[in-house]
């Protein structure tokens, strides 16, 4: 017997190992999906520099993440180098939590600076990172 063609339209989007694998990696809590869109949480799980570049790995292949949770993760100034980096790329997220991860003025300048080209970002909370006046 032929294989059975299947009809396009009837394929869903499967992510491929290496996603899955990257994912596992970065200590994924939750990965909500709705209409072929995603939200990925990532709360309280230590993200460190090669973290944060698995995370840009991802956001270069998974063009469904929308949503994006990082908060409480004490984000070093080496991680918010790579996140603003990652923002100027990226034309998929559109809501990305960042509260609580004490980045202070200096990560708020480097997270503008990766928001200047970036057009699709609608949301982003930056509550609880002690930004003072400099950072604003």
């Amino acid at each position: 017997d032929a294989p059975k063609q299947q009809n396009i339209s009837e394929k869903q989007h499967v992510p491929s190992k290496e996603l899955d694998d990257a994912y596992k990696y970065l200590g994924q809590k939750e990965q909500l999906q709705k209409g072929g869109e995603h939200s990925l949480t990532l709360t309280g799980n230590a993200i460190d520099d090669s973290k944060a570049i698995v995370l840009r790995s991802i956001l270069r292949m998974d063009t469904s993440l929308k949503s994006l949770d990082l908060s409480c993760n004490q984000l070093t100034k080496g991680v918010t180098l790579i996140l603003s980096d990652i923002l100027k790329d990226n034309q998929t997220i559109r809501t990305l939590d960042l509260s609580n991860n004490n980045l202070g003025d200096f990560g708020a300048i480097l997270l503008c600076n990766g928001l200047k080209s970036n057009s699709t970002l609608t949301a982003l909370n930056l509550s609880k990172n002690a930004i003072g006046e400099n950072g604003i």
